[in-house]
């Protein structure tokens, strides 16, 4: 039963869809998790060159700060 190639393809290839099915949502959410935390580095980053945080800049830090902690 298990000798036949083709029953071993089409069964493989089902547990692919199945896992890349389930696993595709929580790639993509954590891949937007991922630029959100790289967008904020990247501003705490400009922030720190000058040495002086303005209004404009913290607010703009605690905006992806929020991004980043809401689902």
């Amino acid at each position: 039963m298990w000798r036949d190639p083709s029953l071993v393809a089409l069964l493989v290839s089902v547990l692919f869809a199945i896992l890349a099915s389930v696993f595709s949502a929580k790639y993509y959410y954590v891949k937007g998790k991922a630029s959100q935390l790289n967008a904020l580095i990247s501003e705490v980053a400009k922030a720190w060159e000058d040495d002086t945080l303005t209004q404009e800049e913290l607010c703009k830090i605690l905006k992806l700060i929020k991004q980043l902690v809401s689902k």
